[in-house]
């Protein structure tokens, strides 16, 4: 007779806090897939509420209006789909002047400030914050600077944007190029579980990179003491620095084909 044991392994979660950039995006998509003006209605009312949120210290990048492409914060697709829908008759006749050019500066000003962070960065790094996955989020924030460049033609937010791949090809502190399979010195242990079980990386997949959090054993033994973008570790153990995950490859990818 045989038995088996089940472990529940608890892994990481993917908690939001909010859920209205969700409803806008989906609203957003509604209205320009039916033309129907109460989508549109819908999805105004969660951004002017969300404008009027208060700071809050645990979360300062969720306060106020921003357009965003991460999991957590999809507002920015909504907003995207609103842009490259605003030519069509019935979308146009709903979306007044002074909402666009709402809209315009939203982007603009968010483009604004990540364009003198990464001025400020000796390796253009466009973010002040170095979490887990920041090769993803950096990704994700070099798509606003291109929704700006494409608004106003201006190069700086173009050259932002390429400045973040030529960041992850190897323009770093640490020297790698944080895709697998590609530059002088690739990514070979990545924190990847198909790659770890057939003894083969895989090539082409985005290392999430430094987490200045330290969020794994290996981490804290081998990186605690260094600077934010330094607190990388090309070994599978190290989850926090190098992860992979389909949604920092595809905001890569995107970036990528836009910049080439």
């Amino acid at each position: 007779m045989m038995s088996f044991i089940l472990i529940h392994q608890r892994t990481g979660g993917y908690g939001d806090r909010d859920v209205r950039d969700e409803r806008y995006f989906a609203l957003c998509s509604l209205f320009a897939a039916t033309g129907d003006k109460n989508y549109l209605t819908q999805a105004l009312k969660f951004r002017e509420e969300k404008k009027k949120d208060k700071p809050d210290p645990k979360h300062p990048w969720n306060c106020g209006w921003q357009e965003g492409f991460g999991w957590p914060f999809v507002s920015g697709y909504g907003t995207e789909i609103l842009l490259e829908t605003a030519d069509r008759d019935e979308v146009c006749e709903a979306l007044s002047p002074d909402l666009i050019a709402e809209i315009h500066t939203c982007i603009i000003s968010q483009a604004e400030k990540l364009l003198e962070i990464s001025n400020e960065s000796a390796f253009k790094f466009c973010s002040k914050l170095v979490f887990w996955g920041s090769n993803g989020a950096i990704c994700d924030l070099a798509h606003i600077l291109l929704m700006a460049y494409d608004l106003t033609g201006r190069e700086d937010f173009f050259k932002a944007a390429k400045a973040q791949i030529d960041y992850i090809l190897g323009c770093n502190p640490v020297n790698y190029c944080y895709v697998t399979g590609a530059g002088l010195k690739p990514v070979v242990n990545p924190h990847h579980r198909p790659s770890g079980a057939s003894g083969r990386v895989y090539p082409g997949m985005l290392s999430g990179g430094p987490c200045a959090g330290l969020l794994d054993a290996y981490a804290k033994e081998h990186l605690t003491g260094l600077p934010a973008l330094k607190c990388f570790a090309d070994a599978q153990p190290s989850y926090s620095t190098n992860e992979v995950a389909i949604y920092w490859n595809s905001a890569f990818v995107y970036v990528l084909a836009r910049v080439r």
